[in-house]
């Protein structure tokens, strides 16, 4: 699993095929800046070193990094792997490959992906600018 999820796909009893984002629940680990700024907003405003303000904003910065790993297993893992299904081929799981083709210019995850995820940052009102947001977004390993 990388540092925030991954992405896998089993098939069902039934014959369907199933995919699943699985999520790392131990975000609050020194692996994660955004948990971990999260953790320490609270134990900050428990100490009166910061308001309730910064919390929220923690908080939602914590949600928005959540829901981006959705986006991220599902548009730059799960839709190769979907297709390659439907096409009856087996499940050839590449992440060095796929994060190569997704940083590039055009790729569905700069034309779908990152709108996503910024609209995500701008329901939550993260006040994420779009370059921080883009950073993060290609932080991951190859």
């Amino acid at each position: 699993m990388g540092k925030n999820g991954s992405w896998g796909i089993r098939n069902k009893d039934d014959g369907r095929t199933e995919g699943v984002v699985k999520l790392n629940t131990d975000l609050n680990s020194n692996v994660n800046d955004v948990a971990e700024g999260y953790e320490s907003a609270k134990i900050n405003y428990k100490y009166g070193k910061t308001s309730k303000e910064d919390i929220r904003r923690a908080k939602a910065k914590y949600e928005a990094n959540r829901a981006g790993t959705i986006v991220h297993e599902f548009v730059i893992h799960g839709i190769n792997d979907m297709i390659r299904v439907k096409k009856g081929q087996t499940q050839i799981y590449n992440s060095y490959k796929e994060h190569v083709t997704a940083r590039k210019s055009g790729s569905f995850f700069r034309e779908v992906g990152l709108p996503a995820i910024y609209h995500i940052h701008k329901i939550l009102k993260t006040g994420e600018p779009k370059r921080t947001i883009v950073n993060n977004s290609f932080k991951y390993k190859n």
